[in-house]
């Protein structure tokens, strides 16, 4: 009987102490991911958009547009808005099935949607700096009547809003990857998929989600800690002897 009355704080106990070690470690696990964002960087995911080339030779550009934002930083779930970018044109020796080198020039890149005091307006908007690298990267498998698959990487300056007007940031993108479902790419229309992508931005975190977390996580853990003292002090209060109850 003694036991009975016992468990329903010894379950309240248990809990709380589970929970709030799983908030405190909520922002760690949300890192695990190739998308990682700290207290200096914020990325960016996204996916399912429409890539393609425009022009042909040296005057080949390659876009993405409407590619869903699924992660902000800390924040995450449903579309968040959409990245759209375009490069300059392919540099002398490149090709779009085997790979080369985007210029920079006349590049750019954006993002628009939803973020901290961002209300469906843009969030960052900016070009390339320096050369954009088109790679085929899995040439052992790729064939005429096999999927291939392309990564484009490249360094980006703008202005991410969220910081404020006029708030210079720089970045990195790495858009990984695009897929053809058969054979090289040549910038036929429809050919090529995008599979996803994340960008990281020399800004920090914006969002106040981690601590907010860690605060919740911790009353939790003091809860749970309360609720086990207690739980210990009726245990030994049960096992004294009778005239010693008080």
């Amino acid at each position: 009987m003694a036991l009975r009355s016992f468990f329903p704080l010894r379950v309240v106990a248990q809990c709380a102490l589970f929970a709030g070690v799983v908030l405190l470690l909520a922002p760690v696990a949300a890192r695990a991911d190739s998308c990682q964002s700290n207290s200096l960087e914020t990325c960016v995911a996204n996916t399912d958009g429409m890539p393609g080339a425009s022009g042909s030779g040296t005057n080949t550009t390659f876009s993405l547009t409407n590619s869903e934002v699924t992660g902000i930083g800390w924040k995450s779930g449903g579309v968040l808005g959409h990245l759209n970018f375009k490069t300059g044109d392919l540099e002398a020796g490149g090709s779009l099935m085997t790979g080369g080198t985007f210029s920079a020039t006349n590049s750019s890149f954006s993002i628009k949607g939803t973020y901290n005091n961002i209300s469906n307006g843009t969030i960052f908007t900016g070009s390339f700096t320096g050369p954009v690298q088109w790679q085929l990267i899995n040439p052992s498998t790729c064939s005429a009547s096999t999927a291939c698959e392309y990564d484009l990487t490249g360094n980006l300056i703008g202005t991410w809003n969220p910081n404020g007007p006029n708030a210079g940031v720089t970045g990195v993108t790495i858009q990984l990857y695009f897929k053809t479902t058969s054979g090289y790419y040549t910038g036929a229309a429809g050919s090529l998929t995008d599979i996803g992508g994340y960008s990281n931005f020399d800004t920090p975190l914006v969002t106040p989600e981690p601590s907010t977390l860690a605060l919740m996580g911790t009353g939790l853990v003091g809860i749970g800690m309360m609720a086990k003292r207690k739980l210990s002090f009726r245990m030994r209060k049960s096992q004294a002897p009778e005239g010693d109850r008080s």
